[in-house]
């Protein structure tokens, strides 16, 4: 017998993930066409939300978060900005509906362990993470890891600031596009965030922490520097500095993990991975803004 279609909640309406799921599920020659459907759309924005569901082919604009899950048996929080996630995910994890939330996965640290204490006591699935733990330089780079190469330091590089999406508050904070960078080092290293010692200079804001074995791990985060990833690897015979491709191909990968794995409890994505991502941002944000 086959699966029964997923019936897919996408809460918030201002991030262009809302175009990247959404043309992955919808179009009869998507990939997850048959798999899942999108059956309701809300976002704070109605004429937005109208706007995005026309153009996707989105059969349903809800009113709110609650009446978009009423019908789901997953939701996937997808708005753009931190400070709308937890709600929205509250809403889908009260009603028992497995719940995954878009980067970056909450506003703070205390507020990503509200959030997971919340799912646990309501006995509910949730998972989150940048796509960029997808991209397939990150995931062959992580099987070169796990192999024979002898490395020394891993340095993960993204931009400490969004200065290409116009002016808000929060596209300063280092939470915005960091999470990228944070969340491709803890796909390569599980690290416990209070374990990094944290710096600053004109160039960046940085996190640096020594393993037991005495190799370094770096999160970089650059100022003045446009959209864009990398990962450099001092090693013996290692490979040369790795560019991450915005290609968007990473979004396939992560809908596989959300629609297929997570649901059946096979999910490899670990929530508390992407709480530490958030505490050790919320260090780094600290310091980015000292004088």
């Amino acid at each position: 017998m086959d699966a029964p279609v997923i019936r897919v909640a996408l809460l918030g309406s201002d991030s262009t993930h809302v175009e990247a799921f959404a043309r992955r599920i919808v179009p009869a020659e998507a990939p997850f066409h048959g798999v899942a459907e999108i059956c309701a759309l809300y976002g704070e924005d109605r004429r937005e939300a109208e706007l995005k569901a026309a153009t996707l082919g989105i059969p349903f604009v809800a009113n709110s978060a609650e009446e978009a899950v009423a019908g789901a048996n997953l939701a996937m929080v997808v708005g753009r900005f931190a400070d709308s996630h937890v709600g929205h995910a509250m809403t889908a994890l009260a009603r028992g509906i497995p719940t995954f939330v878009d980067k970056p996965f909450a506003a703070s640290g205390e507020e990503a362990r509200k959030l997971v204490e919340f799912a646990i006591r309501h006995r509910t699935p949730l998972c989150s993470c940048s796509p960029l733990r997808f991209a397939r330089e990150v995931v062959g780079l992580r099987d070169l890891l796990n192999g024979d190469l002898d490395w020394r330091m891993l340095t993960v590089s993204a931009p400490a600031e969004a200065s290409d999406l116009g002016f808000d508050p929060r596209l300063q904070r280092v939470l915005f596009y960091g999470i990228h960078g944070a969340e491709v080092l803890m796909e390569l290293f599980p690290t416990p965030s209070r374990d990094f010692v944290l710096s600053k200079d004109a160039r960046s804001v940085t996190a640096t922490t020594r393993r037991s074995d005495g190799r370094m791990l770096r999160l970089e985060l650059l100022f003045d520097i446009d959209e864009a990833y990398g990962i450099n690897v001092t090693a013996t015979d290692g490979p040369p500095p790795i560019a991450i491709s915005l290609d968007g191909t990473y979004y396939t990968a992560l809908l596989q993990e959300v629609l297929v794995r997570f649901p059946s409890g096979n999910g490899r994505l670990d929530i508390e991975s992407a709480v530490q991502a958030i505490e050790l941002l919320d260090r780094m944000d600290a310091v980015q803004m000292q004088l």
